[in-house]
């Protein structure tokens, strides 16, 4: 997208690099019905717990993620998305661990792609894997 997806951010700065793709899995993991003797409706829920990961795929003009990699540095990834009347989400990932990283060079002439698994994980702080803040457009 040009202008659907928008201030694509790590640790609130921009990401250093051009991002060629970004992509998210969500699932819900251990998600039960807790059932018992004597009834056919569940009788509580196990609430299981979110698990995000996905990939990411940079144009390779800096060290800068790449050396967050080697670290094990966790940032936190943030971006917009919005519809023709700037009405949308803000998706933001607490804490991403950037792994598996596949630098891509061609050759002579060739652009040079840094892709990356990212793993998300729970904050401490905020407890949170995901959040996703809905916005209005602006009047």
């Amino acid at each position: 997208t040009v202008s659907g997806l928008q201030n694509l951010q790590a640790d609130d700065a921009a990401v250093q690099g051009v991002v060629q793709s970004i992509a998210f899995t969500l699932a819900k993991n251990n998600a039960r019905g807790q059932y018992g003797i004597g009834s056919a409706a569940a009788q509580g829920m196990g609430r299981g717990t979110i698990q995000v990961d996905g990939t990411m795929s940079v144009y390779f003009t800096s060290f800068d993620l790449y050396n967050d990699y080697k670290s094990e540095t966790d940032k936190m990834i943030s971006f917009r998305i919005v519809d023709g009347t700037d009405a949308g989400y803000v998706v933001t990932l607490p804490q991403v661990t950037l792994v598996n990283p596949a630098i891509q060079a061609g050759g002579p002439d060739t652009d040079v792609l840094a892709n990356f698994s990212m793993e998300a994980s729970q904050d401490a702080t905020t407890g949170c894997t995901i959040q996703i803040d809905k916005f209005d457009a602006a009047a």
